[in-house]
């Protein structure tokens, strides 16, 4: 195969469509879905509610993979509880709510992200007024 400017920029775009579609494999998670408990009837889970929404909206930041941005970890029951944010069985005094329905100093912050949808908001604010339990 004779390697000439043509050929070369073959190459070159086979490869970086090989690496990239190797690296979006490599990289891919998956994360839980997240089961919705806003019915009244409906206990919300910690484990297939608000885990699962921490993991898609916050534990990039405030995670277990060495950052932990002010010093927070949410990538567990017992580390979320530890970083004082929940305020068992009301919401209003729970950081974790407040900050995620705080439309002028969101978490996550809107140049790094869309704000948790109000539903998933709702789903944590039960959670917690409901004993924040680890279930």
């Amino acid at each position: 195969m004779f390697l000439n400017w043509k050929n070369l920029t073959k190459l070159l775009w086979l490869t970086n469509i090989f690496l990239l579609v190797s690296c979006s494999e490599i990289f891919r998670t998956e994360l839980p879905p997240i089961i919705d408990c806003l019915d009244e009837n409906e206990v919300c889970s910690y484990r297939e509610t608000i885990q699962p929404i921490l993991n898609s909206h916050c534990t990039r930041c405030h995670g277990d993979l060495g950052r932990k941005d002010a010093g927070l970890d949410l990538s567990s029951y017992s580390s979320t509880m530890e970083g004082g944010i929940v305020s068992v069985g009301n919401h209003e005094s729970s950081s974790l709510w407040t900050r995620v329905v705080d439309e002028i100093n969101p978490m996550p912050p809107v140049y790094d992200s869309e704000m948790i949808h109000e539903d998933y908001a709702n789903m944590i604010k039960k959670w917690i007024d409901n004993g924040a339990l680890d279930n």
